[in-house]
């Protein structure tokens, strides 16, 4: 690998580490206006905040590394980045937030279990590469989400949103 290929590599996790960061930030506060009920040992936002606990300390590691990375490689290197080509190298990364920002906002609109099919059957026909296999996804969306509710509902003791639609 050149120089400059460790250099455009760490512009690149730079810059996902930073919207990850953010994302984490908006997530945090999102978490904050979920309920307390005091009815269940663990409340709804527990398992939350861990997820965007490990998710912020990846996104921490990924941001020192290139930063790392780009002063190791920056005496050698010094070229503009082309914000164009780095969006479109990025565009699954971006789009599969936009996906998960959909799903948090119809997450109370309409409940658990259709957005989170919804959510899983979309991000698995936009992630997934050549001939999609739409059996395949909808079966696997389904097992996924009930899954998903009988680990929260009966291990954990946290409620789902049920949605204002149901």
């Amino acid at each position: 690998m050149q120089r400059s290929d460790y250099v455009k590599t760490a512009k690149r996790d730079a810059i996902n580490a930073l919207v990850v960061i953010l994302f984490c930030g908006v997530a945090y506060s999102g978490v904050l206006q979920i309920p307390v009920r005091g009815a269940a040992k663990t409340e709804a936002d527990f398992f939350p905040k861990i997820i965007i606990g490990l998710l912020l300390f990846l996104a921490l590691c990924l941001l020192i590394n290139a930063i790392y990375t780009m002063v190791k490689h920056r005496a050698d290197v010094r070229e503009k980045t082309n914000w164009k080509a780095l969006i479109k190298d990025n565009r699954k990364v971006m789009n599969t937030f936009l996906i998960f920002g959909a799903y948090i906002l119809l997450l109370q609109e309409v409940g658990y279990f259709i957005s989170s099919f919804v959510f899983l059957l979309t991000l698995y026909l936009f992630l997934m590469p050549g001939k999609k296999r739409y059996i395949t996804a909808v079966v696997g969306s389904v097992l996924v989400t009930v899954v998903l509710f009988l680990i929260f509902q009966y291990g954990l003791s946290v409620y789902l949103p049920k949605g204002r639609l149901f």
